[in-house]
């Protein structure tokens, strides 16, 4: 493994970086207060599997990066790296994670990204000055893939069909990237090794789908700030090892099912703003929760108080029954709004 680290603004690649002896070569690059380029030679460095920079680099990816045809692990972090995704990417066929976050590398994604099918993991946060655009890859060719994500984009059409199903999934995160309505896709629920799903403020349309109570092994549930309307399906609560679940900013009616009460290990839950109605259920003090937001519904009936929480918000709705004695033992108790009810 090479480190370079706060080298000097006059710093340049040794000519002979990617013929190091026999081994295979890994590069880590970090913290230069200057930043320098990549040269175009690197398409020589023919034994680098390992390339990471961080907030170390300016100006672009040079194409040459399409001759690293070794590279296993290629990893971008910094504001100063501007310019495109360079369409070569696609010849890196032994690649398994790539990742961009918080640069200035804007524009199309090429679609030679798709052909990359021994990805495990991939990552598009740019910095939200500089979305990524176009189409979303065809991400289903990554049969091999745990973690799909991306965030803080302008991409075409709409939220991905996801066509095929990806066996290995365990992390998908597609955020605050698509524009256009649709229907979350029911084939999610064939990856049933997910365990975080995030997929919040998509301009998703439709009905919560039954078909994800097949994600038993969910920890993590966000669908927030999206266009769903009907009821929270009863199937859900299957998904008993949720500990965070957030579908709140929509438009769902209806009660809440009292199959909630089976989240013995939920400690987040967020369903604040959409048009819920009826008694919260008793349940709901069986669990361990931390923070608790459920404001701007229409429930009614008394005040659910559990003593384990940090954070509650129940205000706008339509209770009407007297602040519990409870609130006294909730010694973890920072944030209490109870405003705006009847």
């Amino acid at each position: 493994m090479i480190l370079y680290t706060g080298y000097p603004a006059d710093f340049q690649f040794p000519p002979n970086i990617g013929d190091f002896g026999e081994s295979a070569i890994g590069i880590v690059m970090l913290g230069s207060p200057i930043g320098i380029e990549l040269p175009g030679g690197i398409g020589n460095w023919q034994k680098v599997i390992f390339f990471a920079c961080y907030n170390s680099l300016r100006g672009t990816i040079p194409s040459e990066i399409g001759k690293m045809t070794s590279l296993d692990f290629l990893y971008f972090s910094d504001i100063r790296l501007s310019g495109t995704i360079p369409e070569q990417i696609g010849n890196l066929k032994k690649i398994t994670q790539f990742q961009i976050y918080y640069t200035k590398i804007s524009g199309v994604i090429p679609s030679s990204i798709s052909t990359l099918t021994q990805i495990k993991e991939l990552h598009f946060f740019p910095d939200e000055s500089y979305p990524l655009t176009g189409d979303f890859p065809d991400v289903t060719t990554f049969t091999s893939a745990r973690t799909i994500s991306a965030g803080l984009n302008k991409f075409n059409g709409v939220f991905p069909r996801f066509n095929k199903t990806l066996p290995n999934l365990l992390t998908l995160i597609l955020t605050n990237s698509f524009k256009q309505t649709s229907e979350l896709p029911y084939i999610l629920s064939e990856s049933v090794s997910l365990n975080y799903l995030n997929v919040s403020m998509n301009a998703l349309n439709g009905t919560l789908p039954n078909e994800f109570s097949k994600l038993t092994l969910l920890t993590f549930f966000g669908i927030g700030n999206n266009l769903l309307s009907g009821t929270i399906p009863t199937q859900y609560g299957r998904i008993n090892l949720l500990q965070r679940l957030d579908i709140s900013n929509n438009k769902l009616s209806g009660t809440v099912p009292t199959q909630f009460g089976v989240y013995f290990q939920l400690t987040e839950l967020y369903m604040e703003n959409n048009m819920l109605s009826g008694s919260l259920p008793v349940e709901l003090l069986e669990l361990n929760l931390r923070r608790f937001r459920a404001n701007g519904n229409k429930f009614t009936g008394k005040l659910v108080f559990p003593v384990s929480v940090l954070e509650l918000d129940l205000s706008s709705n339509l209770f009407s029954s007297t602040i519990p004695s409870i609130v006294g033992d909730a010694e973890d108790l920072t944030y209490l709004d109870l405003s705006n009810n009847l």
